[in-house]
């Protein structure tokens, strides 16, 4: 899953688009990465670096009401991009590449992209 990520390019990918029928979603945002994007558009999206992240059977819990609407692309729709609102604040808890409990609290670019992917997980796209 990391590798069809990265060589897509991509941020974030869930088992589910690739045809694997689990609950586990994978994302990285490197400043390499970051640094293709305007300087101006990754101000307003709160986008900063995180390693890469594996989490299986991922449980996402809203932090706060606090919402934005931003465009995000998919991998599942090349070249498609739409406005979708998001919350600003999350946790996600799951278990590692390992099988260790893990818990993730995230805001900004990283909050958007965690929910991004559990909602493939649960059947729901962009589109």
């Amino acid at each position: 899953m990391v590798k069809a990520m990265r060589t897509a390019p991509g941020v974030g990918l869930a088992a589910p688009q690739i045809g694997i029928p689990l609950r586990i979603i994978v994302l990285e945002d490197t400043a390499e990465y970051i640094g293709y994007a305007p300087k101006d558009e990754t101000k307003a999206q709160d986008r900063r670096p995180f390693d890469l992240l594996v989490i299986v059977n991922p449980k996402l819990k809203k932090k706060s009401n606090r919402t934005a609407f931003f465009f995000e692309g998919c991998l599942s729709v090349d070249g498609f991009r739409a406005i979708v609102e998001r919350h600003l604040d999350v946790e996600v808890v799951g278990l590692s590449r390992d099988g260790q409990p893990i818990k993730v609290d995230a805001s900004g670019w990283q909050a958007r992209i965690l929910q991004h992917e559990c909602d493939h997980l649960d059947g729901n796209s962009l589109c």
